[in-house]
């Protein structure tokens, strides 16, 4: 994290998260950053640190199975998760350009489904994978005129789940509303990967519908 700002506002639960999981007090965190307890009470409630302060307090926590970078400690995957919701929601096929800050070089969206079935099953690499993604579902697919989701969002650490009932259209037939999940990692401040699962069995059903007609 490059220190263009004198300080950052902390990501205060998730420091505290994180101290947690070692089985730490407030004050043996101190002593492991190099920090009074008093730094530590006000990171945890979300106050403002020098970037250098962000940078040991992600070594401290850290561990060789789950590295902490700084980035982590002063980002918001929840509105970051939002932003992402709302372009797919307004722009579709074109959202990427609208969120391209959000995404880690290397996002990966995996997709439910069977491929043999499920046009849009698999994996997708990169950003242009997601963009491959994006340009077969609505090439083969559209969604009904003025129709808007709305998504509920559950925040845990470094993931968010978000929630949706989607609507979709596929040779002039209508699918039954589908309930979307979509669980986003997050790291060093990048969404690193997306899994979106639905009913597959509903929505394979609906494509072999679809696609006899």
């Amino acid at each position: 994290m490059p220190p263009t700002k004198r300080s950052y506002p902390c990501r205060g639960d998730f420091v505290q998260l994180l101290r947690e999981q070692q089985g730490w007090t407030q004050e043996e965190l101190a002593n492991r950053a190099g920090y009074s307890a008093r730094l530590i009470r006000k990171a945890e409630s979300m106050g403002s640190v020098s970037p250098e302060t962000i940078a040991d307090l992600a070594a401290a926590l850290g561990t060789p199975e789950g590295p902490v970078y700084p980035e982590d400690l002063v980002s918001d995957p929840l509105a970051s998760a939002k932003l992402f919701i709302e372009a797919y929601d307004r722009y579709e096929r074109d959202m990427i350009q609208h969120i391209r800050h959000l995404l880690a070089d290397d996002f990966v969206f995996w997709c439910a489904g069977d491929e043999q079935e499920m046009p849009i099953a698999g994996t997708y690499e990169g950003i242009e994978g997601f963009q491959q993604f994006l340009d077969i579902f609505f090439s083969v697919m559209s969604r009904p005129p003025g129709f808007s989701i709305s998504p509920t969002f559950s925040c845990a650490g470094n993931e968010v789940v978000i929630r949706y009932l989607d609507r979709t259209i596929m040779n002039g037939l209508a699918a039954p509303p589908v309930w979307i999940v979509n669980v986003t990692r997050f790291g060093r401040g990048k969404i690193v990967r997306m899994d979106n699962y639905f009913d597959t069995d509903t929505g394979q059903k609906f494509v072999r519908d679809a696609q006899s007609l």
